[in-house]
């Protein structure tokens, strides 16, 4: 509608320009009769030319490099959207933070198309990516799209996705004591020993939450009381044999499974 009013308003400036200039007034009937050709020719020539032009930019953006199109901010954000979308799908999500890092830190709408895409597949590389991408703007994002970041980040804490990088459950806490909670959590439900060292730095934060996931831990892995203790004398951070926390499961003793009479009701 506003497009239509544009070229009325053009054809009124040319109705007028040709009454005066290319038509005198005393040209009379003739003259006025050609002016309004004229400016109903403009009028209906108006449409065929928006929709060539609309034709052309349809097919330079299917042709178009879709990093290009998410880095070309006169285009339309649902145009970028897409065709970030589609970068994601044909490089991966992890590729694509890489080259595009600073038009997703700074356009929340990119940042939910890369938090959905790396929902879909989160692999340990990614979920880093993510991190580091929240890192940096995070508190420029929406609040939907920050908390289904630290939501993905979380439920990467599954094992074979995401092990409990030093400093992952503060620095979600820092963002929403809420969110670093549930880290604890679900590193209690599915972490192994290896997670203990991060739940121990999360202490001072997490409070009684990292005290309990690390009891669920102990329990669920069979480690003897004490041992713990035995590993950390000082109580300030377990001590991690040679080879990394992964050595960690290979050197905490662990009681023996029950016996079926100790498994009895009966006793």
């Amino acid at each position: 509608m506003a497009a239509w009013l544009a070229w009325c308003v053009c054809a009124a400036l040319v109705l007028g320009w040709t009454r005066q200039e290319v038509f005198p007034t005393d040209s009379g009937l003739l003259g006025l009769t050609a002016s309004w050709v004229l400016a109903w020719l403009g009028l209906c020539a108006a449409p065929l030319v928006s929709m060539s032009i609309r034709a052309r930019l349809r097919e330079r953006r299917s042709t178009a490099d879709p990093e290009s199109m998410v880095r070309d901010r006169a285009l339309p954000m649902a145009d970028r959207v897409a065709a970030l979308a589609a970068l994601a799908d044909r490089t991966g999500p992890d590729d694509a933070l890489l080259v595009l890092a600073p038009e997703i830190r700074a356009v929340p709408e990119l940042a939910a198309v890369l938090v959905e895409a790396i929902r879909s597949h989160p692999t340990p590389e990614r979920l880093a990516l993510l991190a580091r991408a929240a890192e940096r703007r995070w508190e420029d994002w929406p609040d939907e799209v920050e908390s289904d970041a630290a939501w993905v980040l979380v439920q990467g804490l599954r094992r074979g996705e995401r092990e409990a990088e030093p400093g992952l459950i503060s620095s979600l806490q820092a963002r929403d004591p809420e969110i670093g909670r549930l880290a604890a959590q679900r590193l209690a439900e599915v972490g192994s020993v290896d997670a203990i060292p991060e739940l121990r730095r999360a202490e001072r934060v997490l409070g009684e939450a990292a005290r309990r996931a690390i009891e669920r831990i102990t329990k669920r892995e069979g480690i003897e009381p004490g041992a713990l203790t035995l590993l950390d004398p000082a109580g300030g951070g377990l001590s991690i044999a040679e080879g990394g926390e992964g050595a960690l499961a290979e050197a905490v003793p662990r009681r023996p499974p029950p016996s079926a009479k100790e498994r009895s009701p009966t006793g």
